[in-house]
């Protein structure tokens, strides 16, 4: 049976994270507790120069999906906001800058609006900008976002605007996971990509985006248990499981499982 971690209780054997977004939105992994030290080389490249730099780079997207998904559905937006340059801007430190003063300018009137910014390189090579907004956005505020994206662009020109609000029939939870997977794309665009040069952003966020994570000490001592006690915890948290993955544990990396409230149902994938 599992119970909440403490980190002066008794280490287990395997361990689950549950990340809970409220409104049966639920998403967590069991794993390996002490997790393996040796799981990555010892000796690394300097940066840039490594020769699995394909390899890491796509571990580094996976890695920065998953992050994302999680600050975007903690955020739980409800429409999808987008600014775009007049002119052909295709210098990323440029195109930030532009971001970056718009959201001080944001902020001056609305300190508490949270941005998560994802960065798009069009055909024409120019940069503009994608991110979630959380909740609904009346005349007057667009008015104001399209002035302050108007004064931080200056001579640059460009335009903001906000686009999928949630249609008949959808519900609200369902709005926030298809703008969640709309933006994450972006992530995977940036594969093979020279629009992020090294040490630059896949994509920005606010600091003060903080997903609720709840850890627990499992009483399994088998995959198929671990499972079990996983999407019971996941019950737990008010959601049902629609989805599990099991990874194959190979080369150095430990297996692990994973399982959300969204997608295609694939529950019935347990390990038998």
């Amino acid at each position: 049976m599992a119970k909440v971690y403490s980190p002066s209780g008794n280490p287990s054997n395997c361990m689950a994270t549950i990340y809970d977004y409220g409104d049966g939105l639920v998403e967590g992994s069991w794993y390996p507790f002490p997790e393996p030290k040796n799981r990555y080389p010892e000796e690394k490249a300097e940066r840039g120069e490594s020769e699995n730099r394909e390899e890491n780079e796509k571990f580094a997207i996976r890695r920065a999906r998953t992050n994302a998904r999680r600050l975007i559905l903690t955020l739980r937006p409800t429409s999808l906001g987008t600014t775009t340059f007049r002119e052909n801007v295709t210098d990323p430190k440029k195109a930030w800058a532009v971001m970056d003063r718009f959201q001080r300018l944001v902020h001056e009137k609305f300190p508490n609006d949270k941005f998560i910014v994802f960065p798009e390189l069009q055909e024409r090579g120019a940069f503009h900008f994608h991110f979630p907004i959380a909740g609904w956005m009346p005349k007057q505020k667009l008015h104001f976002y399209h002035k302050c994206w108007k004064r931080a662009a200056g001579k640059l020109g460009g335009t903001f605007n906000v686009s999928w609000h949630r249609r008949a029939g959808v519900s609200d939870k369902d709005n926030v996971v298809k703008i969640c997977n709309y933006l994450l794309k972006y992530l995977t665009k940036q594969l093979g990509n020279a629009m992020r040069e090294l040490g630059g952003h896949r994509y920005r966020a606010s600091k003060d985006i903080k997903p609720t994570r709840v850890k627990y000490l499992l009483g399994a001592e088998t995959i198929q248990e671990a499972a079990q006690e996983l999407v019971s915890l996941i019950v737990l948290h008010g959601g049902v499981a629609r989805y599990y993955f099991q990874s194959e544990g190979k080369d150095k990396a430990p297996i692990y499982g994973w399982a959300c409230t969204w997608g295609g149902y694939r529950i019935n994938r347990l390990p038998i």
